[in-house]
């Protein structure tokens, strides 16, 4: 989807004129209460030379906080969200590291091969690096599209010194998603390797590594990701320190989602005790007016919920100050806790070890519970402080307070969703649908149900209730090969618009800007139809869909450059029958002449819709003569027509339980009859009979289904095979037949099928092939007898049925004809 929007400032940048770093420089509140102080009245005079406080507050501004050395992975503006899931890939363990416990480090890892256990600890865990592994499972709507992905894993390497060769630290790691396992090398851009002191005296021996796993996760979709293999250490020389995990930042785009600014960042900062952390972002512009809402997502290492004091802020537009932040498992002095959250900020208790967690808002941990790893989302909004309209940067802080007891944490991953300035266009109910069947045919049993010769009639509401403007509006349509578009049908805004082909639906037909409407406003209604030439033939599926979408351009922020974007409609989803015809000849093998055949027909719907009309036409083959009465349909009788066969013309075959000529999805219905072969006959004897699914006016492509029996000379010594199993235990003369090859009239009492509609209409009127309009249908040729037939060929029609007229009173046009909504 095409993608636009301002530009995150970005990592690493120059060095000032100043020569002073970036990562040293003064934040921007910091500054702005500088230069307040500065222009005070009572300085004024003595901005020359400041006096020594305000020397002593910019020397603080340089010391307390720096900017973090965050490197933006992906920045777009549309309609999405981001999603991190992610996990653990250790357990607290107790104070010697080789029993469960509740300190603040890992002393196992683990792994999703149950078969491996560590003595002491669950199944699942191991003590070698190289085996560890944990799940998460990742959730995505039907309609996302993956816009990027990145895998970040982390943990501690140097406890004790040499643990780790810092060249195993760019190991591959094991990347396995729905589609399948992948070795994935970590990025040399974004790698970090934290060799430091902290403020309290201990070694800082972290590191980070990430990977653009954007094709992969977009080849393996929603489901379970396992990452294994991920450097870390367990031993008790990391005391409070181990760590290891793994988290897959996701952003993806979603036309049911407000457009949003999306933007990803993956680093390696470590926050002190006493220290804040500072990334800044621009670029965006919040709605003009309105409630303003945004999300932040986060994930950190050796964040510790029995240790407090560190907190996430966001600049406030307001004054310059910074709002604390917080969610239902992220207490405000105590954000980074070793706690596994969804996008809704809960405990995630799915994946490896999901029910074993610490608790944050407690302060308190559980002994052998996932451990050092956090992933986190918290709510933005404009009613809370954080955002105000009109607004285009934001600077978001990590802190940890100095006043003893206090956690100290390694950010790895941000993402940040901004509602933004845009037009806003529905998605799941802005099509509407009509099949319209030809003259004198049936109309569908569904509203999805379409036969070849329907006219599908496409109604689109192109409505923005956005709060921007959509600039140059280009509608685009690519029809399955099984329809033809109607030429002249293609109307926008109640005007005709003739010179509209199919492939202008293709590149586009420009519709011009479309503006923001109050939200009980009515939209702008492009309109089109197409012609079902062919229903796809088994082992093809049946069904097919029809979704447009609509490229613009809008302005976020007033004087900027467009950008682009796309909504994709509301998908229209058709499916017909499909009859497959099997037949076979009973009993097996050679037959004599005078010996009788029992012919088996077995009609199954493969399609993904009940046929409207199904048909059949059989017949005794030559060499045979049908033996009256013994027709059945599932088992019950179906009378002769006139002597002969029921179904020697077209007659209408019915599931049970349905209507005339309405066979279910999946139903299978069975015809048996029998014949007599001729003491004249010769050859092998072939019976070939069809099925179709016709339309009103009778057409359809048939299908073939044939059945052979080979002759052997000399008279029948067999006793002819009934229609129905006999009793075993019943005797029967090898030289009488039995009674059933006698023609056999059924009783009143007699169980009997409805007499079959030669013409396949359903009227019950007579009638032979040749009286059938369209029955002439090219590709009458034989086929397999598991190749499906279609449906009615016939010419469109403008006719209206009174359920589209109902579907459009929710658009205003309650039982108006085409031609009557175009004027």
């Amino acid at each position: 989807m095409p993608g636009g929007g301002g530009a995150v400032r970005r990592s690493r940048p120059p060095l000032p004129a100043s020569g002073v770093p970036h990562s040293h420089r003064p934040t921007l509140p910091c500054l702005r209460f500088v230069r307040r102080s500065l222009l005070a009245p009572s300085l004024a005079m003595s901005m020359l030379r400041p006096p020594a406080p305000v020397l002593l507050l910019l020397a603080l501004c340089w010391a307390n906080a720096s900017s973090a050395q965050m490197e933006l992975r992906h920045e777009s503006t549309e309609p999405g969200a981001i999603v991190m899931i992610g996990n653990a890939l250790g357990l607290s363990a107790n104070p010697t590291y080789d029993a469960p416990g509740t300190h603040g480090a890992i002393g196992v890892f683990t792994t999703v091969d149950t078969t491996q256990q560590v003595p002491g600890w669950p199944a699942g865990t191991t003590t070698d690096w190289r085996e560890n592994s944990a799940a998460a499972l990742l959730e995505l709507d039907e309609y996302a599209t993956i816009l990027h992905a990145e895998l970040v894993w982390s943990g501690s390497w140097d406890y004790p010194a040499g643990a780790i060769a810092p060249n195993e630290l760019d190991s591959p790691v094991s990347f396995q998603t729905p589609a399948g396992a992948h070795a994935v090398m970590p990025d040399p851009l974004t790698s970090r390797t934290l060799e430091q002191q902290s403020a309290a005296g201990f070694r800082v021996r972290y590191y980070v590594r990430t990977a653009d796993v954007t094709n992969l996760v977009r080849a393996g979709g929603a489901g379970e990701y396992i990452v294994s293999g991920v450097p870390g250490t367990i031993g008790p020389e990391g005391r409070e320190l181990n760590a290891a995990g793994w988290t897959l930042v996701v952003a993806y785009g979603d036309p049911g989602d407000a457009t949003r600014n999306l933007t990803v960042f993956v680093g390696g900062e470590w926050v002190d005790e006493g220290a804040a952390l500072d990334t800044a972002v621009d670029g965006f512009c919040t709605p003009p007016s309105g409630a303003v809402e945004a999300r932040l997502s986060l994930s950190a290492v050796e964040g510790d919920a029995h240790f407090t004091g560190d907190q996430f802020l966001i600049e406030s537009p307001a004054d310059g100050s910074f709002v604390a932040l917080s969610g239902p498992n992220n207490p405000v002095s105590n954000f980074f806790g070793s706690q596994i959250n969804g996008r809704d900020g809960n405990l995630v208790t799915t994946g490896t070890f999901g029910d074993l967690n610490h608790n944050a808002p407690g302060g308190t941990n559980v002994s052998g519970a996932r451990q050092s790893w956090d992933i986190t989302s918290v709510i933005l909004s404009s009613a809370l402080g954080h955002l105000t309209n009109a607004q285009t940067s934001t600077v978001l802080r990590g802190t940890s307070s100095s006043d003893g007891n206090n956690d100290s944490y390694v950010l790895v991953a941000l993402g940040l969703e901004i509602d933004v300035n845009a037009p806003a266009f529905g998605f799941a109910d802005n099509a509407l649908f009509e099949i319209i069947p030809p003259d004198g045919g049936a109309p569908p049993r569904s509203e999805r149900q379409v036969s070849v010769g329907d006219t599908l009639a496409f109604l689109y509401e192109i409505r923005n209730e956005g709060s921007a403007d959509a600039e140059s509006v280009t509608f685009h349509a690519v029809l399955p090969d099984t329809l033809a578009f109607v030429s002249g049908s293609f109307s926008f805004a109640g005007d005709d618009l003739t010179g509209v082909e199919a492939g202008d639906l293709v590149d586009g037909v420009e519709l011009g800007p479309v503006p923001s409407i109050e939200s009980d406003g009515e939209g702008l209604l492009v309109y089109f139809e197409a012609v079902v030439l062919d229903i796809p033939a088994p082992p093809a599926p049946d069904a097919f869909a029809v979704q447009p979408y609509w490229d613009y351009t809008w302005r976020s922020c007033p004087g900027a450059p467009p950008l682009q974007a796309r909504t994709v409609a509301a998908p229209g989803r058709f499916g017909s029958a499909q009859l497959v015809l099997e037949k076979t000849a009973l009993p097996e093998g050679p037959r004599a002449p005078g010996d009788v055949i029992t012919w088996r027909l077995e009609i199954t719907n493969t399609g993904s819709e009940t046929s409207r009309f199904a048909a059949l036409i059989d017949d005794a083959p030559p060499g045979t003569t049908y033996l009256p009465g013994t027709t059945t349909l599932d088992g019950a009788l179906v009378p002769d027509v006139g002597g002969r066969m029921p179904f020697a013309e077209w007659g209408t075959l019915t599931g049970q339980g349905n209507d005339p000529g309405a066979i279910d999805p999946g139903q299978t219905v069975v015809v048996t009859f029998q014949s007599r072969i001729d003491d004249d006959a010769s050859g092998p004897i072939r019976n070939t009979a069809r099925v179709r699914e016709a339309d009103g006016d009778g057409a359809g492509d048939p299908v073939d289904g044939s059945a052979d029996v080979d002759l052997v000379p000399g008279a029948s010594t067999e006793p002819p095979i009934p229609s129905e199993p006999t009793d075993p235990g019943e005797p029967t003369s090898p030289t009488e037949p039995p009674e059933t090859e006698e023609p056999v009239e059924p009783s009143e009492s007699e169980e009997t099928a409805p007499v079959p509609d030669p013409t396949g209409s359903g009227d019950g009127e007579g009638g032979t092939d040749a009286d059938l309009p369209g029955s002439g249908v090219p590709g009458d040729g034989t086929v397999s007898a598991e190749t499906s037939g279609c449906c009615a060929v016939a010419s469109p029609t403008q006719q209206r049925s009174a359920t589209f007229g109902s579907l459009l009173l929710l658009v205003g046009l309650l039982a108006l004809r085409r031609r009557e909504f175009r004027r």
